[in-house]
């Protein structure tokens, strides 16, 4: 199992995921996009079959935050897979390096 960080999705890396739940079916900096593409987009996010995880640890995601220099985002993403035993699919090298100096596994490639 993985916890997915955006962009991975196109990768290929979704399926049997686990996201923060505060992240489901967000994307970053994405542009704004019409209905029929919203549905389509909402019709293949239940597709991917992602888990959701809503027992994030907010105490333990900042203290990742702040000991490796995370955006609150990522480092949700770390202390899922942290507490899950999961790995991180992450093309962010920040990211990636931070998991391995956190013991997470990370695959990017």
């Amino acid at each position: 199992m993985r916890a997915v960080p955006d962009g991975a999705r196109d990768r290929g890396f979704c399926r049997r995921s686990v996201v923060p739940a505060g992240r489901r079916g967000q994307r970053a900096g994405g542009p704004c996009i019409g209905p029929l593409e919203a549905d389509r987009n909402l019709k293949d996010l239940r597709d991917l079959g992602l888990v959701t995880d809503a027992a994030q640890d907010d105490i333990a995601t900042l203290a990742l935050a702040r000991r490796r220099n995370l955006s609150g985002y990522d480092a949700a993403y770390l202390e899922t897979a942290k507490r899950r035993g999961a790995e991180i699919a992450t093309f962010d090298k920040a990211l990636a390096r931070a998991a391995a100096e956190e013991s997470i596994a990370a695959t990017w490639d």
